[in-house]
C-alpha cells in the first residue's frame, strides 16, 4: 500500500541510471553491465534511506556471466550481496542461464503434474470445485515468464489429458461421436 507509493521518489531518482529496472512494489531489480548496476546499487545504499527504504544486501541477489564473475565479486566485495553465475528464481520466473531455466521449468511441470493427478482425483465427484481450481491460469503466468520453454511446460496439459479426458482411451460409440462432433 502506502509504502510501496512512498519509494516512488527513489525510483524516480534511480531512472536516471542507464540500465534497465523493473519495480513491483519496493522490489527492484536492475539489469545491464556490471559497472552501472554497482551505481544503481550504490545509490539505492545512499538515497535509500532519505525515502523510508532501506536495501538488505543479504537478500539481493547478482546474477552474471561465469566470465564477469571475478569482476563482479571484485566490484561488491564488502556489500553483502550474494553473486551467482547459475540463475535465481525472481517473481514467479528464473534468471540466469539456459540449464538453469530449464531446470526451474522441468521442477514447476513435474510439480503441476502431481498436483494435476491430485486434483483429477476428486474431479469425478466434483467437477465444479476442479474447474474454479483456475489452473490452467497457473500455467498460462508461467509460460510468459519461461516462455523459451515452451516444449517443457506443454507437459503439464499433456499429462492432464487421460484424467479429465478419459474419452480419449475408450473406444468410441454412437453417442460420443455425436456429443463430439456437437461440441467441435
Amino acid at each position: 500500500g502506502m509504502y510501496a507509493l512512498s519509494v516512488m521518489p527513489l525510483i524516480k531518482e534511480l531512472s536516471r541510471e542507464t540500465l534497465v529496472q523493473a519495480w513491483y512494489a519496493d522490489d527492484g531489480t536492475g539489469v545491464g553491465r556490471i559497472e552501472r548496476l554497482q551505481a544503481w546499487w550504490d545509490t539505492i545504499v545512499a538515497l535509500g534511506p532519505k525515502y523510508g527504504y532501506h536495501p538488505n544486501a543479504r537478500k539481493t541477489v547478482l546474477v552474471v556471466k561465469a566470465e564477469h564473475e571475478v569482476k563482479a565479486r571484485q566490484l561488491f566485495e564488502g556489500t553483502g550481496i550474494q553473486i551467482m553465475t547459475s540463475g535465481v528464481r525472481h517473481l514467479g520466473a528464473a534468471l540466469g542461464d539456459e540449464n538453469f531455466v530449464h531446470e526451474y521449468v522441468k521442477t514447476k511441470v513435474s510439480k503441476w503434474c502431481s498436483e494435476l493427478e491430485t486434483l483429477a482425483s476428486f474431479a469425478t465427484s466434483e467437477p465444479h470445485a476442479a474447474y474454479a481450481f483456475g489452473f490452467q491460469r497457473k500455467m498460462e503466468l508461467s509460460s510468459t515468464h519461461n516462455s523459451k520453454h515452451g516444449k517443457t511446460l506443454r507437459a503439464a496439459p499433456e499429462s492432464s489429458y487421460g484424467y479429465f479426458h478419459p474419452e480419449a482411451d475408450r473406444p468410441q460409440t454412437q453417442p460420443n461421436r455425436k456429443r463430439n462432433s456437437l461440441s467441435a
